[in-house]
Formats: C-alpha cells, structure tokens, sequence
C-alpha cells in the first residue's frame, strides 16, 4: 500500500529548487546520492536544508527500506510542524528519533563483538600508536563538540595510525540521518577520518536505509570485517578491512570489493575535501599575482561557489564579492606562508593593505587570523599603523567589524574549520 503524497514537493533554501516527490524515487536511485543525508546537515560544504513549501519547516526524504509497493516522500522531522496541514501523524525530533533507534539496541551483543573485534585489528598492527587506542570511552562535551555532541561522546574505536586520527564506529544497528551527519561533521571539522564499519555485510540482501545513508556519506564504499579480513590481518600483521564499492551507470549497478589494508581504506575513504581542494585552486590560479591582474583567471566564479555553500549567493554585491575574495586571499596567504591573490613584494606588505578600498571592517577577522598563524607581524609597526588605520575609519564612520555571523565570517568557519576563533590556546609560532 503506497503512502500518500502529503508533501508535493520540497524547496532546497540554497537553490531554491523544486524537488518533487514523485522524482525521489529517480533522484535516490543511485545509493550514492547524498539527498537525504544533505536534508539534514548542519554544518560543512554539503549542509543543505529543505524546507515545506506550507509551513517552511525542515523536512527530509523517506526512502523506504523495501519497495514492495511503497514510496519515497517528504516528511516532516522538526517538531515545529505540529500546526503544517501537511505533516503526517506526530513528526519527531531527532533527540527522541534517537532514543526510539539505540534504546536496547546500541550495546548488544553483537555490537560488543564487533568493536572488540576491530580492537584487536588496531592493537595487533605495528602503526597503531599502543597509547592512544580507546575502546568505547566517554570523552566529555568540549566546546567544539558541542553544536553535534552537547553531552559528550562514545566512540567505538579510536586511535593514532601512522600519524592519523582514525575513528571506527561499528555499525549493525539502525543510525538516523543527524547520527550520522553530526559523526561526520565533527570529525572532519578535527581531521580525523571516521569509518563505518559493518560485520560480514553482503549487498544482496535487503538494504536498510541507514545503510544506503553510511553508502552516500563513503561516496559508495561499505567497509566490513568478515573471516577473510580476520586471517589476513593476521597472517601480514596488518589491520585490513574489506571494501565495497558501488557503482552505478544509467540504470545498471554493481558492488566489487577488495581487501585492503588499513593505510589504503584511509586513503581512499578521505579524498581531498572540497574546502582543500577549493583553496588550492586558489593557490593555483592567484599565487604572486593580482586578482585584477590581466593573466589572473575570473575570481567571481570561486566567489560564487564558496557563496552557494552558506546560502549567500543571491545576496551578495559585486562590490563585496571581490572584498571578501581579497580577504580570503590573505588568509590563505597567512596560512599556506606565501603571496596569494597580489604582486606585493612580501607577506607583509599584502597584509599590511588589507584594509585599502573601504575594506576595513574586515580589521578583527584579519587580526585574528594574524595572532593565529603569524602572531610576529604584530611587532611590526607597519602592522600595528594599518590596524590603527582601519580602527580610526570605523569610529569615523560609525560601522561595526564584521563579526562571525557575517558572509565573510561564515566563509571562515566553512574554508578553516580547525581555526577556533573562541580558543583561549596561546598562538603557534610559524614553521
């Protein structure tokens, strides 16, 4: 019995597009679409929200877990659509979509096994560091958890590996959407790679949701432990998993898998992100040359597409477009060490200009950034008269600095995520 179509369509509030809901069913047929995973992100390049064209409260698609009939839908899951004409039933908020999912069912036996498992797969390979490896510890709520983990945090499996952060999380039971988005969000916000990790999975049996949702957040990779993967680890002394891949062209799909060691699943599980791979375009096309230049390529394209992620394109001038990408620029410069987005003889002198063409209410973004990465031009007075410059035009003009929740300051937190500007941490010396 096919479910009715309270919702006709959802509005994506970055594009503002129309997704109906009778399309879910093409849109989601590659497990690799990230549709209901992007519904319900906060945070990140793929934080994208739709909303109800009634009461323009968030929902997000339901995909059922066998078809047999059923179909995909919008459906609400913010409690603030009590009163939408449209929502079906009582929509629930995510705290108890969690308590209904992992009441009874998280630390099963099952589960134990696996992390047990994948415990002793750490601690038998030569690269683990021995001191670091935690099995399900509490780690307390710290200020960067706290948007996704307000009461702290129990990893499966955590661990250093050859100089890397790795993050196991064994998955047999059911994870919501926010689950798994808030494990993602976080742990690429602190550079650590998060795997999901199931027991002897097997792609033809009948595909759980929250496994095609693990599918799309690995780019079409199920990682599983299985007694291939137990004997191999132990005959090379290496921690090895097996990886599944899924493809999918036109309407044909295949799974092909392979096993591999743990430094090759870390590789191929964290691609560059889009924030490395935006900011070394930048590098590439703006390293010792002006944006202005006549042999500089068009900036406004890079603009518009760091713009789109925060939701901010279709407000932002020209005019301010370019001031945000020169600003972004020498960030990137303070950070990488090198000249970007100018034909400046040094860093310093870049810098120091930071605040010409009615750019001054970037001053606190810029210091901050100066204290964070390069904390010895402050003893420069050339850096301390442009900062002076900048303070004396605001209280001329009677504008406020641009603060945090500002475009510019939006874009900081997407492009330097481990850059926590309410850390109370003295700055690092450049190296």
């Amino acid at each position: 019995m096919q479910r009715d179509l309270l919702i006709p369509f959802a509005i994506n509030e970055i594009t503002h597009e129309k997704i109906w809901a009778s399309d879910l069913v093409y849109r989601m047929a590659d497990l690799r679409e990230p549709l209901r995973l992007d519904s319900t992100r906060k945070h990140g390049p793929g934080a994208i929200r739709f909303r109800c064209p009634e009461c323009g409260a968030a929902v997000y698609p339901r995909a059922p877990d066998v078809l047999g009939g059923r179909r995909h839908y919008w459906a609400h899951m913010q409690n603030t659509a009590a009163d939408c004409p449209l929502a079906f039933g009582r929509p629930l908020t995510p705290s108890r979509i969690n308590a209904l999912i992992f009441q009874g069912r998280q630390e099963g036996a099952a589960h134990k096994d696996l992390v047990a498992l994948l415990g002793r797969l750490a601690a038998a390979d030569p690269k683990t560091d021995q001191e670091s490896l935690q099995f399900d510890k509490y780690e307390p709520p710290t200020p960067e958890m706290k948007v996704e983990f307000p009461h702290g945090r129990f990893p499966d499996v955590s661990f250093n590996y050859a100089g890397k952060r790795v993050v196991l999380e064994a998955q047999l039971a059911t994870i919501a959407l926010h689950g798994i988005n808030g494990r993602r969000d976080y742990y690429d916000r602190m550079g650590a790679t998060l795997l999901w990790v199931m027991r002897n999975f097997d792609p033809t049996a009948p595909m759980r949701a929250s496994v095609r949702d693990i599918v799309a957040d690995q780019k079409g990779m199920v990682l599983s432990a299985d007694g291939e993967v137990i004997e191999r680890s132990s005959q090379e002394g290496a921690f090895h998993l097996r990886v599944w891949t899924y493809t999918r062209v036109g309407d044909e799909e295949a799974w092909t898998n392979e096993v591999l060691s743990l430094s090759q699943v870390i590789e191929k599980a964290k691609p560059r992100s889009w924030r490395a791979d935006f900011k070394q375009r930048i590098v590439n096309g703006f390293e010792n040359i002006g944006i202005d230049d006549i042999l500089a390529p068009d900036y406004r394209p890079l603009v518009d597409e760091a713009l789109i992620h925060i939701g901010k394109n279709h407000i932002i001038g020209e005019g301010q477009k370019r001031d945000i990408f020169h600003i972004i620029c020498i960030l990137v410069s303070l950070e990488q060490g090198k000249i970007i987005g100018s034909s400046a003889r040094d860093l310093v002198a870049f810098v120091n200009h930071f605040d010409y063409s009615g750019r001054h209410r970037y001053r606190e973004l810029v210091l901050k950034a100066i204290r964070h990465w390069r904390p010895d031009l402050l003893t420069r007075p050339s850096m301390q008269t442009a900062l002076l410059r900048a303070e004396a035009r605001m209280k001329e003009t009677g504008e406020r600095p641009y603060g945090r929740s500002s475009p510019i300051g939006q874009l900081r937190d997407l492009l330097f995520p481990e850059w926590m500007l309410g850390s109370t941490s003295p700055p690092k010396a450049p190296g």
